[in-house]
């Protein structure tokens, strides 16, 4: 990471699939415990947002009410600081809940999200298959760290998943509800 860059990954708060181990919901929304989990997010030092930060965020349901529960300027007008909707960091595909619905879908529920960066360059039909996202940590991965690397802030606070940051290069184990990782540098 570019020097003095401090990079936060935080798993989104519990989803209706994870309180009811069904997978085959589509896009599962925050139950009311996942609200309060990220609700708490910004009261953490660390992820404490402003003006020199960027808020990354995952296109799934779960991710963007994590952001907004923790983070609720993000929903109006002044952010107080940059926020960007990013498909590269999406949950790694192995059933109907890690993929997501259109982006007029998600528009019609988070109108909000329509200034952030992303949202115009994210297609319409946006959301991986299992077959296409079969080779996501060779694949996904390196393209989401090296964007990342490119951001000009030097706090980002990225809101995603946790089979997908338990990759080896992220966060190097499935992180619980609403945990949170300082992202370290593999290439030194």
């Amino acid at each position: 990471m570019p020097e003095g860059q401090k990079i936060f990954l935080v798993r989104h708060g519990e989803g209706y699939h994870n309180e009811s181990q069904n997978w085959d919901l589509l896009d599962p929304k925050l139950t009311t415990k996942g609200q309060g989990q990220a609700s708490a997010l910004g009261t953490c030092k660390e992820l404490v947002l402003g003006p020199g930060s960027l808020l990354v965020v995952s296109p799934l349901s779960r991710a963007i009410e994590t952001a907004v529960a923790a983070f609720p300027q993000v929903a109006t007008r002044d952010p107080g600081c940059r926020v960007a909707l990013c498909a590269l960091h999406s949950e790694r595909v192995s059933g109907p809940c890690d993929q997501g619905r259109s982006k007029s879908a998600l528009l019609s529920d988070y109108p909000f999200i329509s200034p952030w960066d992303g949202y115009a360059d994210l297609p319409e039909e946006w959301t991986l298959t299992m077959a296409l996202d079969k080779n996501w940590k060779k694949e996904r991965v390196p393209l989401f760290l090296a964007w990342l690397r490119q951001q000009g802030e030097r706090h980002i606070v990225v809101i995603g998943h946790g089979a997908y940051f338990g990759s080896t290069d992220l966060a190097r184990r499935h992180l619980r509800n609403c945990e949170f990782v300082e992202l370290r540098d593999n290439t030194s």
